[in-house]
């Protein structure tokens, strides 16, 4: 059995308490979906960050780092943890558009 990361959060934030049909309005279910997307963008940006430099960077990366491994170890020496999250504010600024997906 799946269980989506929405309906996960809902179960856990609400317990055995859920909505009723008629308080499950537009704004809960928003607000649920728009948790759920933050917190996936925010848990992928790393490997996503990692893969856009070396698509970027193209044939020089290649040359440079034959794994995955080489690239992060690289961005953690050069810029720290820091490095990893560079860009994700725009990135998580288009998880409204994810958000309201999810609840229509």
């Amino acid at each position: 059995m799946t269980v989506t990361g929405s309906v996960l959060f809902r179960e856990l934030h609400l317990g055995k308490h859920s909505l009723r049909p008629d308080q499950n309005t537009f704004v809960n279910r928003f607000g649920i979906a728009q948790f759920v997307s933050i917190m996936a963008g925010t848990l992928c940006y790393p490997l996503d960050s990692v893969r856009r430099r070396l698509v970027m960077q193209g044939v020089e990366a290649m040359q440079l780092f034959t794994t995955t491994r080489q690239r992060v170890t690289h961005i953690l020496k050069k810029e720290g943890r820091r490095g990893f999250f560079l860009g994700l504010a725009p990135n998580l600024v288009r998880s409204v558009g994810g958000a309201v997906l999810l609840v229509s």
